[in-house]
């Protein structure tokens, strides 16, 4: 399965790809986590978080082509649920557009078949259609173009300016 998200940002390549992997910008918008890596091909990567007993997740820098591609392998580390989904990959891809950049988000290698959620717990299942909300875990996506999830990051990061 994968998962698509796209969004537009008024900012340069070299700054939005900064703030993905800078841990101190970073953990302001993916609800206080932290990635640390040196960011070069095969090196790891780990997310944390001060709250949490161990690593949230962790991977591997497959591709690192600054300032326009970023692929990594992850493995969900934060409960016993996500950890038997086994490794995923993430790609970051950033593409300027005029003053600002495209930045799409794709998530793939996931399982296809996902445990069967309660839509009576759950309000993104209710009535058939996924919803805008906050994560119930750590977790970074941008904006929903595809899957059943989204995630917010908050507004004024994407729209920095000097």
């Amino acid at each position: 399965m994968e998962k698509v998200f796209e969004i537009y940002i008024r900012t340069t390549p070299g700054r939005l790809l900064e703030a993905i992997t800078d841990p101190e910008i970073r953990s302001k918008y993916q609800f206080g986590n932290r990635i640390s890596s040196d960011f070069t091909p095969g090196s790891r990567f780990e997310m944390t978080h001060s709250g949490a007993s161990g690593p949230l997740g962790e991977g591997e820098n497959l591709e690192v082509d600054p300032p326009r591609k970023l692929v990594q392998s992850m493995v969900a580390l934060w409960g016993e649920d996500v950890k038997s989904e086994g490794t995923s990959r993430i790609t970051w891809e950033i593409e300027p557009v005029g003053d600002s950049c495209q930045l799409t988000v794709t998530h793939d290698q996931l399982r296809e078949a996902l445990a069967p959620r309660n839509p009576s717990r759950d309000p993104h299942e209710r009535k058939g259609r996924a919803c805008r909300r906050s994560p119930p875990r750590p977790s970074l996506s941008i904006a929903r173009v595809s899957g059943t999830r989204s995630f917010t990051l908050r507004p004024s990061f994407w729209s920095t300016e000097e």
